[in-house]
């Protein structure tokens, strides 16, 4: 495919969608609190533009503090799990475990424990880090060739 239709073929479809979506709502008469139109999304993303820069200011600070806390924890740990071979068949297993836990189902409560915004933020962001990079680290650290020299 050329350049030209690599541009075009998901614009007709993104207008295909949301003729279907005007569609629907046309034809089911839904009301704009149960279903807005594209149209009415857009002015009440315009009207309440200084709150939605606000919360997207927040939750942005929260992803990057929860990515960095993860990144930085999630290592550290990862590095003294493929250290000892102990605390590696005390932890690790733990670590998988926890990572099967669906984060989403954690949401409400950290909300709940720590409020909305900022920390909960944070907190999730953290969660959704953390334990694939300790699992996946230790992983590269204990699959590599030991060099004595």
């Amino acid at each position: 495919m050329n350049n030209r239709l690599n541009w075009l073929l998901p614009l007709i479809t993104g207008f295909f969608m949301i003729g279907i979506w005007y569609g629907i709502k046309l034809i089911n008469d839904i009301p704009y609190y149960i279903l807005p139109s594209p149209d009415e999304i857009i002015y009440a993303g315009i009207r309440e533009k200084d709150i939605l820069f606000k919360a997207a200011q927040e939750t942005i600070v929260g992803a990057v503090i929860g990515f960095i806390s993860a990144g930085s924890i999630g290592f550290a740990l990862a590095l003294i799990l493929s250290s000892s071979p102990w605390i590696k068949a005390s932890l690790y297993p733990w670590i998988l475990f926890l990572q099967m836990i669906p984060v989403i189902v954690m949401v409400p409560l950290f909300v709940l424990w720590l409020g909305p915004g900022l920390p909960s933020v944070a907190t999730i962001t953290f969660m959704i880090g953390f334990f694939p990079i300790v699992a996946n680290t230790t992983q590269g650290l204990i699959s590599t060739e030991k060099k004595h020299g």
